[in-house]
């Protein structure tokens, strides 16, 4: 029933409906009841017409008067007069739902560009946090990179994070000391104190401005924030220290990263996959930051010049990786770590 209701109550089906009673009580008095008034022997269809739409109205002018004696010209009249009363007391509701509806759609739609505004504030706010990822990234593409043309390039993170990408990035050597910051500290060491920034700074503003965000935004910037992509260098640290602790002539794995390769997952085997999940995510964030900034997308500077630190290449893992095909020569490859967590 009131699916039926919801589906009537739009105001021209009503206007219709009152217009059919009109003209269907219309030929009622004039073909079956048409002797049935005073003074008219024989109600034209004009007549008709016009007694039904002062009948359905209430108006009554009172110069076409039904006889009294007829019980069926007052059982129509009766029926008219109850649908037409419906029918005015529905077309009323109707067009104040419209109203209402209308007001409701209007005050959404301000509410919704106060909060786009506002949104768009609190993320002009990220951008530059997010930047600053970026120039790590940036930082580990050159340090890997084989590009000699002494060029810069500014390109858009999800045309650059492809498989070629994720292949090149993924045999960083963590324990290179040519860093941008001189050649006294492991690469490492310098990706885990930014990183560890870049996590404080999401921390700060989630705590600043989590109440403007929706809740797939904040469970994002968390899954960013918290994720196990930044334990990577972590873990070569804890490889290198501990060789140099106990200085047992321990080979030091310098490409525990080197797991997310398209080789080793072609190979089917079992691994995480937090460097792809980790850019995903990021890739993610950066198109919210797109859709609500109108300045222009979020693009990376990649600066693959020979004067500017870390030197183009500085941070590749020497070793051979590709011998042999079979699981056995991957496994050997490939050491699997056990390090979850730090």
């Amino acid at each position: 029933m009131m699916s039926l209701y919801r589906k009537l109550d739009k105001p021209w089906i009503i206007g219709v409906i009152y217009l059919s009673n009109i003209i269907l009580f219309s030929i009622v008095y004039w073909l079956l009841l048409s002797s049935s008034f005073k003074d008219i022997p024989d109600l034209n269809f004009i007549q008709a017409l016009y007694f039904s739409i002062v009948t359905v109205t209430t108006l009554g002018f009172g110069d076409i008067i039904p006889n009294l004696n007829s019980n069926s010209l007052l059982v129509c009249i009766i029926i008219q007069v109850t649908l037409g009363v419906l029918n005015i007391g529905l077309f009323l509701n109707s067009i104040s739902n419209k109203i209402s509806l209308n007001k409701e759609k209007e005050i959404n739609e301000r509410l919704e560009a106060i909060r786009k505004i506002q949104v768009a504030k609190v993320l002009s706010i990220l951008k530059p946090i997010v930047m600053s990822q970026l120039s790590t990234l940036a930082d580990i593409y050159k340090s890997t990179s084989t590009d000699n043309s002494n060029k810069s390039l500014e390109i858009s993170p999800k045309e650059l994070m492809n498989d070629a990408y994720f292949d090149q990035v993924c045999l960083i050597d963590y324990f290179s000391m040519r860093t941008k910051y001189g050649s006294d500290r492991l690469f490492a060491q310098v990706l885990i104190e930014e990183n560890d920034k870049f996590q404080s700074d999401l921390d700060n503003f989630l705590g600043k401005f989590a109440y403007s965000l929706d809740i797939e935004l904040l469970s994002l910037i968390n899954d960013i924030q918290n994720h196990r992509y930044f334990n990577y260098p972590k873990h070569a640290m804890i490889v290198y220290q501990h060789n140099q602790r106990f200085n047992n002539g321990l080979v030091i794995p310098r490409h525990l990263i080197s797991m997310e390769h398209s080789k080793r997952i072609s190979a089917n085997m079992d691994m995480p996959l937090s460097m792809r999940d980790y850019h995903a995510k990021l890739l993610s964030l950066i198109d919210v930051i797109n859709e609500y900034l109108a300045e222009g997308e979020i693009r990376m500077q990649i600066h693959l010049l020979k004067h500017i630190s870390p030197p183009v290449g500085s941070a590749i893992a020497r070793m051979n990786f590709w011998q042999g095909e079979n699981q056995m020569e991957i496994d050997k490859l490939f050491p699997v770590y056990p390090f979850e967590d730090v």
